[in-house]
């Protein structure tokens, strides 16, 4: 029966022996793992950093293309609307005001023509 629990005691120590190699083993790859994290904190806080600043230059810019868009929709329908005015008007007002009719209709084709020669200028004011 000593026997028998002198065995038992063995293995159990030999159990417990691999047992502590394995936690030791654990332990160093979970400090390397730790000072790998620790080492390349600060590069990821420069990237996190430069990211933010990436997301930020990003949201300004679409702000300022919605800003640009929006301006430009505003001239479309100005421009539109003057159009129309410039070139409707004049055909109900041909029966009373004939010679008011023909002034619009040389104002409109000066504007044209104003619009036409002056086309490459406004286009790099964007």
């Amino acid at each position: 029966m000593i026997l028998f629990i002198i065995i038992v005691f063995i293995a159990e120590l030999i159990v417990a022996g691999a047992l502590l190699n394995l936690i030791i083993k654990t332990d160093r790859r979970v400090l390397a793992a730790n000072q790998a994290v620790i080492d390349f904190r600060p590069a990821f806080e420069v990237g996190l950093r430069e990211t933010y600043n990436i997301v930020r230059n990003l949201k300004q810019t679409l702000h300022y293309l919605f800003c640009l868009v929006e301006k430009k929709k505003k001239q479309y329908i100005f421009k539109l609307v003057s159009t129309v005015c410039l070139y409707v008007l004049p055909f109900f007002w041909k029966g009373r005001y004939k010679k008011l009719a023909a002034f619009l209709q040389f104002a409109v084709l000066i504007s044209d023509l104003a619009r036409k020669f002056g086309a490459c200028k406004k286009n790099l004011n964007l």
